[in-house]
């Protein structure tokens, strides 16, 4: 089935905005099938430089000199004078295509966004990096070096967080099969250029994505509004699980989000006891390395610290949330001297969760607890959500503030988190192939080769 261009898609311009271009090197004269170059597949060349001036002939040799008397021989002639040296011939033209015909294609585009969190339930405060990975196709492009581009998001890595009260690690993970589900939306993109060669600058307009959710219009935009935890979520669509479009196809609202799991948690190994028990010593266990600490693995906790052991608090947690994500982008990168790449700073970075459901890890927790199909109680599903970070991004320069990590329950520690002045959010840019060769999977837009950021 032909792909629709770009251009003919329809998508709300509120969507997340971002476009990448590179220009690429010049091909060389002869007839070729490049699509580079023009209609006729004839590279364009410069024009010859002007020839050289021919140098000046050298001068002539002095006569020899007379005998003496009549029979003596005559002088020996003299030498002829050399020959100038010819003008080197004049520098040919550049040959250079115009970007704006040679700038068509599909772009792997990786973001890297500072973030740290207060204190989130049960989750300490904490600082790390999110990943960002976006597929583009970018074509008409015009005189003005402004161009069209469709984008999907293909990858998203977030920071583990530790939670003291429970000491453990969470990481919430995004299955790889995700990012090539046929539902996942696409947004038109633009951007606009100082120059189409190397140190060239894109600068690409601020605006905002949303996977796996859907938003007012009034507000998708709004950093300062996004619903809480507890809040009711509303949309044109109407509330709740009707806010959550299934970008993934599971069936399910919104996408799927794994917790990991498989630290040495507290299970329940009899219901008859009652009791916990540590998993066997001899397994390999997920362990995270952070704040000078080792933590395990576990799920998000449906109970607050104030619940205890006996009602199933630090035993009982989710390991399947569904949710979604809003996120803001833009940037300025400048064009790498292989004129196949760029790098630079990102622009207006935002990033939200929130979920609406989830699934109970059915390995902690007694018979005696009721979990219908696993699923989490309705009323529990806020103190999940509220365990999850909310993300602060850092610009330039700036860093968190001096937020020790306060008792939090019954934890009781004192470390700072990491308070380094922060580059900001930063942007690569990687050519991946021409608009007529297949589009790329999104496991080659994680596995690109991207510029240092």
């Amino acid at each position: 089935m032909p792909r629709a261009s770009v251009a003919d898609m329809a998508v709300p311009r509120h969507l997340f905005i971002i476009a990448c271009a590179l220009p690429i090197a010049a091909c060389t004269e002869h007839t070729s099938t490049d699509p580079r170059c023009d209609a006729s597949h004839e590279c364009v060349s410069g024009e010859g430089g002007e020839g050289g001036t021919s140098g000046a002939g050298g001068s002539s040799g002095s006569s020899g000199n007379g005998g003496t008397d009549a029979s003596g021989s005559g002088g020996v002639g003299g030498s002829g004078g050399n020959g100038g040296v010819g003008g080197s011939g004049g520098s040919g033209g550049s040959g250079v295509v115009p970007c704006s015909e040679a700038f068509e294609g599909y772009f792997a585009i990786k973001t890297v966004i500072d973030v740290w969190w207060e204190l989130a339930g049960t989750t300490d405060p904490g600082r790390g990096k999110v990943e960002l990975f976006l597929l583009g196709e970018l074509d008409s492009i015009r005189d003005d070096g402004r161009g069209n581009s469709a984008l999907k998001v293909c990858g998203l890595r977030l920071p583990p967080s530790t939670s003291d009260v429970w000491c453990y690690a969470t990481q919430l993970e995004l299955p790889d099969a995700l990012w090539e589900s046929p539902s996942l939306p696409r947004v038109m993109t633009t951007a606009h250029t100082s120059a189409f060669e190397s140190g060239g600058v894109f600068a690409i307009e601020p605006a905002v994505s949303l996977l796996g959710l859907a938003l007012p219009v009034e507000s998708a935009n709004d950093p300062t509004v996004f619903p809480a935890p507890d809040a009711t979520v509303t949309c044109a669509a109407g509330e709740g699980e009707d806010c959550f479009p299934d970008h993934d196809d599971d069936g399910e609202p919104g996408v799927t989000i794994r917790v990991r799991n498989d630290g040495a948690i507290y299970t329940y190994t009899n219901a008859a006891e009652g009791g916990v028990a540590r998993n066997p010593e001899d397994m390999n266990y997920g362990r995270a390395s952070l704040n000078g600490r080792e933590y395990d693995y576990a799920g998000l906790g449906l109970y607050g610290p104030d619940y205890g052991a006996g009602a199933g608090g630090p035993g009982v947690t989710a390991v399947d949330l569904r949710g979604g994500f809003r996120f803001g982008f833009g940037s300025s990168t400048e064009i790498n001297t292989d004129c196949a790449s760029s790098a630079g700073n990102g622009i207006n970075a935002m990033l939200n969760t929130r979920i609406v459901s989830c699934k109970v890890d059915p390995a902690t927790y007694p018979t005696n607890f009721s979990y219908p199909n696993d699923e989490c109680p309705a009323d529990r599903v806020a103190t999940v959500d509220g365990n999850i970070p909310r993300y602060q991004i850092l610009r330039a320069n700036e860093q968190p503030p001096m937020l020790t990590r306060l008792p939090n329950g019954w934890a009781f520690v004192g470390r700072d988190i990491d308070r380094t002045p922060s580059l900001g959010p930063r942007s690569a840019i990687v050519r991946l192939n021409n608009a007529s060769i297949d589009e790329p999977n999104c496991a080659q837009v994680r596995n690109a080769t991207f510029p240092a950021l």
